[in-house]
């Protein structure tokens, strides 16, 4: 932290797109939650991460708090609403969320600050520095958001990736276009069987649509996907493009 000689006072905001504006923000910021921080760190207030307990993240302009159960939220909340409107600032209602666990359904937190309430919105999911999270705490739900942004993309190109070039140019427009944005991000994802089952699944539904693999006559849903697999897996080998679920292990396997 940046300590100053002597008093100082701020008179003019920070200029737009200033090199050093996000520095300024990040010393007033520290210089708020430096007293509050310290009591919840020695209240061990916060959420077990490994071997550390985290009671906050801050990014930007934007405070992630982390709790253990309801009660100790509630009251990190409205700690926290007393030094930020003690230093003169004060939340943005439409930004206040809690993610609960399923264990909390009932608790939805609201803070008396001012004369005012701070009313808190239930929310299934919540962007934590480019993770969305579901209320287990996993990262499923970004693989979701990710497989139904790469699916309008599909969709977007479709008269292409369905026309009629040859399939080593077209299984390799499926790779660089919703392939790609697929699994954008996913260096960061917590991989599990489901989300590799996940992954595969959404990808072999579209190739099937993309190269009007249909079913034959008397042929039953586990015959067709069985076929249909095979087939999909000695074009890959074939033209040498990757399926997603090996680009994402290798993408977490390059992360770790």
């Amino acid at each position: 932290m940046l300590v100053a000689p002597f008093p100082f006072e701020f008179n003019r905001g920070g200029r737009q797109g200033g090199p050093e504006t996000p520095d300024m923000f990040n010393c007033i910021i520290e210089d708020i939650l430096d007293g509050l921080v310290t009591t919840w760190q020695s209240r061990g207030w916060g959420a077990a991460l490994d071997s550390h307990v985290v009671s906050h993240i801050v990014w930007a302009d934007i405070v992630w708090v982390f709790s253990q159960c309801p009660k100790q939220l509630q009251s990190m909340l409205e700690e926290l609403a007393q030094v930020v409107y003690a230093a003169g600032f004060c939340w943005k209602a439409s930004s206040l969320e809690v993610l609960k666990g399923r264990v909390a359904d009932d608790f939805v937190p609201k803070v008396s600050i001012n004369g005012s309430t701070l009313e808190y919105k239930a929310a299934d999911s919540m962007l934590a520095l480019g993770s969305l999270l579901d209320q287990d705490g996993r990262t499923t739900a970004t693989v979701d958001a990710r497989l139904e942004v790469a699916e309008g993309v599909y969709w977007k190109h479709a008269k292409t990736l369905k026309g009629r070039g040859d399939l080593t140019t077209r299984l390799r427009a499926w790779s660089s276009a919703p392939g790609s944005s697929a699994v954008f991000g996913s260096s960061a994802w917590h991989v599990s069987r489901h989300v590799l089952h996940t992954v595969r699944r959404w990808e072999y539904r579209l190739l099937r649509k993309m190269l009007a693999l249909h079913f034959k006559p008397g042929e039953g849903p586990s015959e067709y996907n069985q076929r249909t697999t095979r087939r999909l897996e000695a074009w890959f080998a074939k033209t040498g493009v990757w399926f997603l679920h090996h680009r994402v292990l290798s993408s977490v396997y390059k992360g770790a």
